[in-house]
């Protein structure tokens, strides 16, 4: 059974989030997907927004997201493992 969490944040361009999680290792399988939240709910928006890149390592985990906007804006990304 995977394992799902989440992390919120805010930005634009093109970043790396780094997130705590003390179940992670290096090289454990990981799926994310990416949204833009408008008034705490998952939305669609006008912005493209990508998860690039998923890197676990110990105890924590770090996703390379691009922000197609010119201001941030708040997104979560959620994430799988099992």
């Amino acid at each position: 059974m995977p394992t799902f969490a989440s992390v919120d944040s805010r930005g634009h361009g093109t970043f790396w989030l780094n997130h705590p999680d003390g179940a992670m290792v290096p090289g454990r399988a990981v799926v994310a997907s990416i949204s833009e939240m408008q008034q705490g709910l998952p939305n669609a928006g006008a912005a493209q927004m990508t998860v690039h890149n998923v890197v676990p390592a110990n105890s924590e985990i770090s996703f390379r997201v691009e922000v197609d906007w010119p201001t941030d804006l708040d997104l979560r990304v959620i994430y799988a493992y099992a």
